[in-house]
This record gives C-alpha cells, sequence and structure tokens, in this order.
C-alpha cells in the first residue's frame, strides 16, 4: 500500500503526495466552511452533498490502481483502504458523515421550529427614525430581501451555549407589530436569555442592524424594564451604546455576523463594528471553540462518535451505517 502513485488526477501527472493534499484540503473545505446568515438554510445540506462526491471522488482515484480484491474486504476495510490508499489514512469518513448528517438534521429541526412560543406585542420594536418612515406621496414599499438572521440567532444559541430554544424558561422572544407608516415592513424581534443576562433586537429584513445589550449592565444605568429599550429607536440605542459603551454592542450584517454575535453573547466588545475579525478556523460540525488544525477535530469528532454509537447501543438502536458497499 505504501508503494501505491497514482499517475493521474483530471487527466493530468500527479504523485501520491499531491494527491493527498488536493483530497485534504477538499475536505478541510467541507469541514470548515463558514455557517453564514444567507447560506444557514442549506448548510448542512451543502456539506453532505459535497462530502458523498469526495467519497465518490476517492473511490474513482483508487479504483485507477485496482480494486479487483475489496470483494473480500468488509465494509468497514474497504473504507479504510480508499482513505489509505490516497494518503489519507487517519480520516474516518463514516464518523465524519454522521456529524455532518447531524448539523443538517439541527438546522432543518430549527426551521420548523424556531419561530415557537414567539409573543406578539401591540407596540414597534425599535420604532422608525424620521428618515425610516413613509412620507405620503414622496416615498413608496420597496421590497427588500429577507436575511435569516433570527434562524441563525436561534442556531447559535441553541449550538455554542446548549440553550433549548423551544423552552420559555430559557428564552423569551416577543415580536412587535409594523405600522402603515413604517418603511420597515418586517417587524423587530427581542429574544431574551436570561442565563446569558443578554437581550438581542434582530430584524430578518436586510438593512437592518442588530443589538446585543448586557440586561445586567443594563440595570445598573437604570434601565431595569426592557419595554423601554424595546421603544428606542436606532439612534437611540446608537447613542446609549456611545454613552454606556460596556452596555451592549451593535453589529452590522457581515460575513462574521455568526461569529460576532457569538462572541457578544459571551463579552459586549468595545470595538468598531468593521473591525478586523479572527483568522481562527471554526467548524460548525461539533460544539466547540474555535480551533486552527484538523487534527484536533477529528480527535473531538472522534471522541463525538463513539458516545453517539454508545448512547445508541444502550438504547437498543441500530448503530450509525456505513456509508461503504
Amino acid at each position: 500500500m505504501e508503494n501505491i502513485d497514482f499517475k493521474q488526477y483530471d487527466d493530468k501527472p500527479i504523485t501520491r503526495k499531491e494527491l493527498r493534499v488536493i483530497f485534504r484540503k477538499k475536505l478541510n473545505d467541507i469541514l470548515y466552511r463558514p455557517l453564514t446568515v444567507k447560506n444557514i438554510s442549506t448548510f448542512g445540506e451543502v456539506a453532505l452533498n459535497n462530502l458523498i462526491k469526495l467519497i465518490d471522488e476517492v473511490k474513482r482515484e483508487v479504483s485507477k490502481i485496482g480494486t479487483e480484491y475489496l470483494g473480500d474486504l468488509t465494509s468497514k476495510e474497504r473504507e479504510e483502504y480508499y482513505f489509505k490508499a490516497i494518503g489519507l489514512a487517519d480520516v474516518d469518513i463514516q464518523m465524519v458523515l454522521q456529524l455532518i448528517i447531524d448539523k443538517e438534521e439541527q438546522i432543518r429541526r430549527l426551521k420548523t421550529q424556531a419561530e415557537n412560543n414567539i409573543r406578539k406585542t401591540k407596540y414597534v420594536i425599535t420604532p422608525p427614525g424620521d428618515n425610516e418612515k413613509m412620507l405620503p406621496g414622496v416615498n413608496t414599499f420597496e421590497k427588500k430581501k429577507k436575511i435569516p438572521r433570527f434562524l441563525t440567532l436561534m442556531y447559535i444559541l441553541e449550538t455554542d451555549f446548549n440553550i433549548d430554544v423551544n423552552n420559555p424558561n430559557q428564552i423569551h422572544k416577543i415580536e412587535g407589530i409594523v405600522s402603515e407608516d413604517m418603511m420597515r415592513r418586517i417587524s423587530y424581534r427581542r429574544t431574551t436569555v436570561p442565563e446569558l443576562h443578554r437581550a438581542i433586537y434582530t430584524c430578518d429584513e436586510e438593512g437592518n442592524v442588530t443589538y446585543v445589550f448586557d440586561t445586567n449592565k443594563l440595570n445598573e444605568i437604570g434601565l431595569v424594564n426592557l419595554t423601554q429599550l424595546d421603544n428606542l429607536t436606532k439612534k437611540q440605542k446608537d447613542n446609549l451604546i456611545k454613552k454606556h459603551p460596556k452596555v451592549g454592542q451593535r453589529i452590522i450584517q457581515s460575513p462574521r455576523w455568526r461569529e460576532r454575535v457569538s462572541e457578544a453573547l459571551k463579552n459586549i466588545v468595545v470595538v468598531a463594528s468593521n473591525s478586523a475579525d479572527s483568522k481562527l478556523m471554526r467548524s460548525e460540525f461539533l460544539r466547540q471553540k474555535p480551533i486552527g488544525d484538523y487534527h484536533t477535530f477529528q480527535q473531538q469528532a472522534q471522541a463525538a462518535y463513539e458516545a453517539e454509537q454508545e448512547r445508541r447501543r444502550q438504547n437498543g438502536e441500530a448503530p450509525i451505517p456505513s456509508i461503504t458497499k
């Protein structure tokens, strides 16, 4: 096996070492693809499809060196053979596949459950300023894109903080009304998480900023009733944060929105909203802090996989199936 070499890849001459680098990068691209508000709806599905394509590609490349004796191998042995032949003996692809399936199922579940237990108010949350109101005969409604910030927030709370987003004892969700004179046609929602001492304001209409407030700091400055905060316009919320920087954080829409909201839920960051982002890589397929190397992921993923297998064994459930045939 160690002497195996590959003559071509995509009809080009290539060494076994070069091929290993190519497939390692493809796998890392799947595992470390950033989750954003724009791709969350299809994030798990895309990762699953890309992994299946990668597995097929690995099998195709290995078949070039001959697989006539694979009929005598078990499915697990075949799996090990494919990836050892390609130079990725440390990869348990069956385990990685299950982690991706779990992530796809989590997001699909949240898409159906995120809206549960939202209390409707009879007032506007974050009312419009003068420049956000309709002027008769001057403004016309312009339909804007819907961005699933609220779904992404529910994902962050569940994934990073282990909050049960369907438990009203752990999370309070309220939604305001939309008045006729508002240019904004989707209401802000206020999500309060007592365990984290946070109140988060999100709107799923493009062009709207997100706010994360520390409720303990709000109490310290005399804002003990969150309805008072609900009734502040964006400009008033901005001025509050400028006057008391540690009380909250204003987060604009960006490719790193997910990371910035998660960080603000831990610590209010007193920096400009356009500051440089962390370069650390993170994988969405485990509940963990950002990590920088693939082998750390493999070790933690292996532990998660074995724990799931043990849970299934104790509950009399079928084990995680093999993906090779």
